[in-house]
Parts: C-alpha cells; sequence; structure tokens
C-alpha cells in the first residue's frame, strides 16, 4: 500500500476516533460478541463446509436506530477470532484459528439540501485485515479512502442508506496446499496486490421495536499496479438484529457470500465462500 494512503487514512481515522469518544453518550460504545456459524463454498468438488466458534471485540458509537449527524463522526472497530472445526476441508495443513479486523471511520461534513433530512455528504475511510481468515485465504489487507453520502428515510420504521467510493489499495494471499497440488500452481501466481476502486451501499430497516434488518454490499476492483494479474472481490451481508433485554442484549442472524474473481482460475472451483452464523452482542 502506499505510503500516502495509508497517511491520509490514519488521520482521518484517527480525528473520528478523538471526536467520537468525546461524546456524552451514558453508555459506551464497547460490544462482546460469541457466534456459531459455518462455511464452505458450494461449488467445490466435495462438502467443503466446516462449523466454526468466534469470539468479537468492538467498539461502534453509533447506536441501534441512531441516525448519520453532522458534526457527529462515526467509528466502528471490530477484531474477532475464531476456532474452526474440521478447518482442513479445503487445506490439508489449514489451522483452526483465525483472526479478522476492520475499522471504519465516517464523518459526516456537510448537508446537500435544506431539508430536515437531507443527504449527507461524508469522509469515508476503511482498514481491513485477516489472518488464515476464510477457507483457502491465507490473509488480506485492504485500505481505503474516500466520499460517502448518507440518507434517512422514514419516521416510525426507518431505512437508512450509505454509500461510498473510494480509492484503495489490497494484498491478498492464497493458501497454497490445494491449488498447488490439484492445479500445480505456486505462491507467486496465486498472490494479489495492487490499487484500484472501493465501492459499498449499505441498508438498514429499523422498526419501532428496534429489530433491525441490514443489507450490506460491497465490491473492490483493482486496476493498478497488478501487472498481468486481475483482482476483484464482492461480498453480500444480510442479517436481523433483534433487542433481547432493553439494548444491551442483542441477538443477529447473518448470512453473507463472497466472491472472488480474478484472470485464471485458481483453486479449481468458482471461489464464492458462503457463509451463515447465529450471534450474541453484548453493549457495555
Amino acid at each position: 500500500m502506499k505510503p500516502v494512503w495509508v497517511t491520509s487514512l490514519l488521520l482521518l481515522l484517527s480525528s473520528t476516533a478523538l471526536q467520537a469518544v468525546e461524546t456524552d453518550e451514558t453508555r459506551l460504545p464497547l460490544y462482546l460478541g460469541l457466534g456459531l456459524g459455518v462455511e464452505g463454498y458450494a461449488d467445490a468438488d466435495h462438502n467443503s463446509y466446516a462449523r466454526g466458534r468466534t469470539v468479537r471485540l468492538g467498539w461502534h458509537n453509533r447506536w441501534t436506530g441512531e441516525r448519520a449527524r453532522v458534526g457527529r463522526p462515526e467509528l466502528h472497530a471490530q477484531i474477532s477470532h475464531t476456532y474452526e472445526q474440521e478447518a482442513e476441508r479445503n487445506d490439508e495443513q489449514r489451522y483452526s484459528e483465525h483472526v479478522q479486523w476492520f475499522v471504519d471511520g465516517v464523518h459526516p461534513l456537510r448537508p446537500l439540501s435544506g431539508h430536515d433530512r437531507p443527504w449527507l455528504l461524508s469522509g469515508w475511510g476503511w482498514l481491513e485485515g485477516g489472518e488464515n481468515h476464510q477457507q483457502l485465504e491465507e490473509r488480506e489487507f485492504m485500505g481505503a479512502v474516500g466520499a460517502g453520502l448518507d440518507k434517512r428515510l422514514g419516521r416510525g420504521t426507518t431505512w437508512d442508506l450509505r454509500l461510498g467510493a473510494a480509492l484503495a489499495c489490497n494484498e491478498e494471499e492464497k493458501d497454497d496446499d490445494r491449488p498447488r497440488i490439484a492445479q500445480s500452481i505456486g505462491e507467486e501466481q496465486l498472490n494479489r496486490n495492487g490499487c484500484g476502486y472501493f465501492g459499498r451501499w449499505y441498508n438498514t430497516i429499523t422498526l419501532p421495536t428496534a429489530t433491525e434488518f441490514g443489507l450490506n454490499l460491497d465490491h473492490y476492483e483493482g486496476a493498478h499496479s497488478y501487472g498481468n494479474k486481475e483482482y476483484r472481490r464482492s461480498r453480500a451481508h444480510l442479517y436481523m438484529e433483534v433487542p433481547l433485554v432493553r439494548s444491551h442484549h442483542l441477538l443477529r442472524v447473518m448470512t453473507r457470500t463472497i466472491i472472488r474473481d480474478s484472470e485464471t482460475d485458481l483453486i479449481g472451483f468458482e471461489d464464492r465462500l458462503n457463509q451463515v452464523a447465529l450471534q450474541y452482542y453484548y453493549h457495555f
């Protein structure tokens, strides 16, 4: 990742974090999550689904049902650790433990109209990383800096829209066990490292009962510094979140699909990973 991108992103996220901590909320934006789930490749030549148990620790200063506001920066950071059973479904030497993390900073800058609920123009920064974080993914890192739009529709039942477009740099490395054995593909052919464009479209519908439905879509299009290689990644995340006791205890059911694409078939089947999980969160 180019130094100028790293510097700009860290400045944006640091500014957002400092202002987020200075808010007068009575609750801490800290939460702890526990989850059970399965993941696997639907198009693999054998049953690739493996079970996992996940622990998450996160910080998010925007509460369920709260809308984005000018002068109210939002920071969401999360780290998760997963222990996976039967981890060797697609990799004979795959480790059972893996880690993922992300930091998402959004700073609403100004309204784009004089309405009581206008579109808001925001600055946006994103960092994410993972080590042995999904089947056949040894590691992946991404940083992005860009602009976004936020909008709330509805009164009782609300619909929050969040759009973002950014310049991004990405590094992806697949585990070479299965590709090396099945297709004689080595490490140099598997690795991807370059820059491109990152976009997202988040949708959140919140009922008067505080039950929340979400559909989050994002796409990375590698366009620069990949040489004769290519890399694209698309993700779709669908979830339902239900408060159990007041707003401190939440139960979430989620499913996510991750599609990766490059100029050649790297693993012997379509690189489409499906995930399903049941998650519990406690907000301090």
